[in-house]
């Protein structure tokens, strides 16, 4: 009887895996919507910050300038 139960050897090792690693998939053209919604976004803020920078560089007269040191370009290119 030894030999019989010796035979069969060992069960399979069951592992057990944490439920987060199976959480639902989404279909595909859900996954390209979602991701191209974020793409575009962040393409459209990009276009708005650089309308912006032009917008700031011809008000200030082509020079670029941060802060404080715009009243000092000032000044000076008007000498």
């Amino acid at each position: 009887m030894d030999k019989a139960a010796s035979a069969k050897g060992r069960p399979p090792k069951s592992r057990l895996a944490p439920e987060v690693y199976f959480l639902p998939r989404r279909p595909l053209h859900v996954s390209v919507g979602i991701y191209g919604t974020i793409v575009m976004a962040g393409i459209g803020a990009g276009m708005v910050v650089e309308k912006w920078i032009s917008a700031r560089v011809e008000e200030d007269g082509g020079f670029v300038t941060l802060g404080s040191k715009k009243e000092e370009v000032l000044a000076v290119s008007q000498e």
